[in-house]
């Protein structure tokens, strides 16, 4: 019904806007040219309306409603079919509340399965699928298509479409990290690590992919780069034991758990585990706490960083 919006706007020319009827006439000096114009002017007219839709839907000022957005997005799927205008319109679609209904999701046998969705999601994954038709290479309408079945609860499939997603763009840090996230809820924590690694490579900075990683590697008691080397109790202790033979077979005693070593033997060993990267003549002396700072991070590090970065723009929302 959303592709015949045009020949009910405008009736009168059967669905051809009325500044392009003189393209499709039988004026045109052939049928082969006329199609064509007309196609180029449907083009164009689509882009246009596809980025009026954008605007209205992203930047305006005011929120605007589905009463607006909506049909602008079915303008441009009614002038050209296009996998960004379905992609676009499963998206607005998959989040309105919205009624059971009777729908189609892809089978991991193959083909499809009956299935029970909100009457949102159901119009999304028909012009996900829709879109995939017009372009079976598309990272975008794999991925989401994805993120719809794993919220309807069909987690097998989801990863089968993260996975197409990832074939086709190797670097999509989305389709990665929604990946890592579909198989960690299978149970398959483990083998999650390798997409959160592969999707914070492709985007350092994305939020979901690091902390995706930080608990995915804390999952499986992996600690490797976990915290900063350098972390701030570590640099006091590493001072510390630095500055005396005897500190530091203090420290040790400690985190030996109550072995007793001898001071010579063991402060050397205790720097060598706290990864002092002087050289020996560079070991302070006479109790001067002196540390060669090692920049590094690990990855709660990391989320640290995230999460006080998001706290204050959190501070600063609505300031005016």
């Amino acid at each position: 019904n959303a592709v015949r919006i045009l020949q009910t706007l405008f009736p009168d020319t059967r669905g051809v806007l009325p500044g392009f009827v003189g393209l499709s006439s039988s004026k045109a000096s052939s049928s082969g040219s006329a199609t064509s114009a007309l196609q180029q002017a449907n083009h164009v007219a689509s882009n246009l309306v596809l980025q009026l839709a954008k605007l209205h839907q992203d930047h305006a000022v005011v929120a605007q409603p589905l009463s607006i957005v909506l049909p602008l997005y079915y303008m441009s799927l009614a002038l050209e079919a296009s996998p960004s205008t379905c992609n676009n319109l499963g998206i607005i679609l998959s989040a309105i509340p919205s009624p059971q209904t009777a729908t189609l999701v892809p089978s991991l046998q193959g083909g499809q399965q009956a299935a029970q969705a909100p009457m949102g999601s159901a119009l999304a994954m028909q012009y996900y699928t829709q879109g995939l038709g017009l372009d079976r290479r598309h990272p975008h309408l794999y991925t989401n298509l994805g993120s719809l079945l794993k919220d309807l609860g069909y987690v097998a499939e989801a990863v089968r479409m993260y996975e197409k997603a990832v074939e086709f763009n190797p670097t999509f840090d989305v389709a990665l990290a929604n990946l890592g996230n579909a198989i960690k809820d299978m149970g398959r924590v483990q083998e999650s690590v390798a997409w959160y690694l592969r999707a914070v490579q492709a985007s350092p900075n994305f939020v979901e992919a690091v902390c995706g990683l930080a608990n995915a590697m804390a999952g499986v008691c992996d600690w490797r780069a976990r915290d900063g080397l350098k972390s701030e109790m570590a640099v006091r202790w590493q001072a510390t034991a630095l500055a005396s033979d005897e500190m530091a077979e203090q420290i040790f005693l400690v985190m030996s758990r109550g072995k007793r070593p001898t001071a010579p033997e063991y402060a050397l060993k205790l720097r060598k585990m706290i990864n002092y990267n002087g050289s020996p003549k560079e070991l302070p002396k006479n109790g001067a706490l002196v540390v060669v700072a090692d920049k590094r991070r690990g990855w709660m590090d990391r989320v640290v960083e995230i999460a006080d970065q998001q706290l204050s723009d959190g501070r600063k929302w609505g300031n005016g």
